[in-house]
């Protein structure tokens, strides 16, 4: 049996799809804190890059323009190149969260205002909470606060340079004492979201002069810990973290996870699930 055309000549038409590539960034994303598998499955190198803290990743038609965006984002910061294609129009590039920001921002605003192009805005995804920069002076309880808030055994460790936990930053006192090294501070909280200020509940003065909150242009909280300790005055730690600026105050004991859950509460995001949730979730067999 034969084949039937029964279409009129006027419903026959022809379709030709003619791509036609327009001057436009049409993505620009932020990865802060990527799982290590991601960096092995994009063809990065882990032992390289997972250190760096963050991936950016950017598309871009007329492909050939990610060579000049790649240019440009190596002569912005100190990020590592990761991959261009000149075909695809697909950039990656790795570093810390400030510098694949600063890169992405100075593509957009070169390829915007010098070429003309269309831009998309820069978006981003965190992993797990806010990230939580620590300040304080030696022995107020920043590691302790650390270790309590990532669920490890406290144990005593003396904090010699800048340890980088995820989401949280834990700085030796020594910056924050010495007048030579405190500006490195000012590096790290671009690195996180929220800065934290603490003060020892045993502390005989205060480090921070007052209105210091007003230098940093991240949300700045004051911690008082080792509030049941014996020689603790709770009340003067409060009032000196007052005076700096911080407008929300949480009150800690690490050892006895006092204070922890709040912290956890206050930097986490939507869709974030607390450990104490976890078991919760879980169906009940």
């Amino acid at each position: 049996m034969g084949y039937t055309d029964n279409m009129s000549p006027e419903m026959k038409q022809r379709i030709v799809q003619e791509l036609v590539p327009g001057k436009q960034i049409s993505l620009a994303h932020i990865i802060a804190n990527p799982d290590k598998i991601l960096y092995t499955k994009l063809g990065l190198d882990p032992s390289l890059d997972y250190s760096r803290a963050a991936i950016g990743i950017m598309t871009v038609s007329p492909a050939e323009t990610a060579i000049i965006m790649a240019d440009i984002a190596m002569k912005s910061s100190g990020i590592e190149l990761g991959f261009v294609d000149r075909f695809s129009g697909s950039l990656i590039i790795t570093g810390t969260v400030s510098e694949v920001e600063a890169s992405t921002s100075a593509i957009l605003d070169y390829v915007g205002n010098k070429l003309g192009f269309t831009l998309c805005p820069i978006t981003r995804t965190w992993q797990n909470m806010k990230k939580l920069v620590l300040i304080g002076r030696s022995e107020a309880g920043k590691t302790t606060l650390t270790q309590a808030l990532r669920g490890e055994k406290i144990h005593y460790h003396k904090t010699q340079y800048v340890n980088n936990f995820d989401v949280i930053v834990d700085t030796p006192g020594e910056y924050a004492q010495t007048k030579g090294l405190g500006h490195a501070l000012a590096l790290y909280t671009y690195e996180s979201d929220v800065v934290g200020l603490l003060v020892s509940a045993t502390e005989p003065y205060c480090l921070f002069p007052p209105c210091i909150t007003c230098m940093a242009n991240r949300e700045v909280i004051g911690i008082v810990t080792k509030i049941h300790n014996p020689d603790a005055n709770v009340k003067l730690a409060t009032s000196w973290l007052e005076l700096a600026g911080c407008k929300k105050i949480f009150y800690v004991d690490s050892r006895q996870q006092e204070g922890i859950p709040e912290i956890l509460e206050y930097l986490r995001e939507d869709g974030d699930v607390m450990p104490w949730e976890k078991d919760a979730s879980d169906p009940v067999n």
